[in-house]
């Protein structure tokens, strides 16, 4: 399962990320059902990018792309986290990136700004700078998936107890 959460508009390119994806079943004769793809965070009025987004699906629905609304409770983006095995940013760095790195989630960003690498240290992700990149290194976190079997249940229930809300939590009781 990949994931993206966030605000949904051009300058996120989240059809970057539903085209590498379906490149990626077309061009390594995948099977579609590999790959859930959860996009989080249409408005309730949908934009006319959204709107393309969804239109893009219905015609080309290699993979299977969900899209849902956004979701504002710290418990509810923490699940979120937990379910996706890889968190894509195709666009720039926002707080969900943070979000996602404090539940443990590996995610890939997309090299926008300087001095991003401290958001990928220590095998918690890798930073891309074009869709090439992006492909590349969604088939290294697939293949690693595929082999190592990722503990995701492991790294579910320990950002849980570490996430950022847990952390928050424990700030506030302190002060």
């Amino acid at each position: 399962k990949i994931g993206f959460a966030g605000k949904i508009f051009p300058a996120k390119r989240v059809n970057v990320l539903i085209n590498v994806v379906n490149n990626l079943i077309k061009t390594n004769k995948l099977k579609p059902s590999d790959f859930d793809v959860d996009i989080i965070g249409f408005s309730e009025e949908l934009s006319s990018y959204e709107t393309s987004l969804l239109n893009y699906r219905d015609t080309n629905n290699l993979c299977n792309v969900n899209f849902k609304r956004f979701l504002s409770s710290p418990p509810q983006l923490a699940e979120f986290y937990n379910s996706c095995h890889l968190v894509v940013f195709p666009g720039s760095i926002s707080i969900t990136t943070f979000e996602a790195n404090a539940c443990g989630c590996p995610i890939l960003l997309f090299n926008s700004v300087k001095g991003l690498e401290h958001r990928v240290n220590n095998g918690r992700g890798h930073l891309f700078t074009d869709d090439a990149d992006l492909l590349k290194l969604v088939i290294h976190y697939y293949t690693q998936h595929i082999q190592d079997s990722l503990l995701r249940e492991d790294i579910a229930q320990a950002s849980l107890k570490y996430s950022w809300h847990s952390i928050k939590e424990k700030y506030y009781e302190i002060y």
